[in-house]
């Protein structure tokens, strides 16, 4: 659950700072779940990641190829970008074995 509100509250402070509005909470009530499913609700101390999420300016060289795959997937590229690096990194809890890492991809 931790992870969760970390990565909720660290995506609700990045909207925020680009001026988009945030989208109202879903009702539990109405999602579909198959068999061994559930729903639960994320609640997060914003201010918390308010504080913590402070941009620093660095150049990134990417390959070509992302941006496209942020589109295909219906993300920016920053979130692309963000989501990807917390997936392959201990960053938020992480993937923190490198053995499973492919980076052949």
């Amino acid at each position: 659950m931790e992870m969760a509100q970390e990565v909720l509250g660290l995506f609700l402070v990045s909207l925020e700072e680009r001026n988009i509005n945030t989208i109202s909470p879903s009702n539990p009530s109405v999602i579909a779940c198959n068999d061994n499913e559930f729903v639960t609700l994320v609640a997060t101390p914003i201010e918390k990641y308010r504080k913590k999420n402070k941009a620093i300016k660095k150049t990134l060289t990417i390959p070509l190829v992302l941006p496209f795959r942020a589109v295909l997937t219906g993300r920016n590229l920053f979130i692309f970008l963000f989501f990807a690096t917390i997936s392959k990194t201990t960053l938020f809890g992480g993937l923190r074995d490198e053995s499973k890492c492919n980076y052949s991809k």
